[in-house]
């Protein structure tokens, strides 16, 4: 359990994804009202995308998550992330061409 998302709950969430320390997400917020942290959640929302943690924001989605992470509970490793290793050979591009200016 965090604090909520205005104390850091996000944040402390976002750490928990880029560390593989999570394997799935549910995050309740109410639809119908305005989110002073909404661009935190957002944040949220594209880690999990990033880092392909699944992400219920309902109950039905809850229920799916659930489903799936006691389905899969006895996988030990996490599917090949290809756009992580996308993104990382870009990066090393970047960094080579910068060391090697034509």
């Amino acid at each position: 359990k965090v604090k909520s998302g205005p104390l850091g709950g996000d944040q402390a969430i976002g750490q928990m994804i880029s560390t593989d320390n999570i394997i799935g997400i549910i995050f309740f917020r109410d639809p119908l009202s305005a989110h002073p942290h909404h661009a935190d959640i957002e944040a949220l929302g594209r880690l999990c995308d990033v880092y392909q943690v699944p992400l219920a924001t309902n109950p039905t989605t809850a229920t799916a998550v659930l489903d799936y992470l006691v389905a899969n509970e006895h996988m030990e490793t996490s599917p090949v992330n290809s756009l992580m290793e996308d993104y990382g050979r870009q990066q090393a591009q970047v960094v080579q061409d910068k060391s090697n200016p034509s």
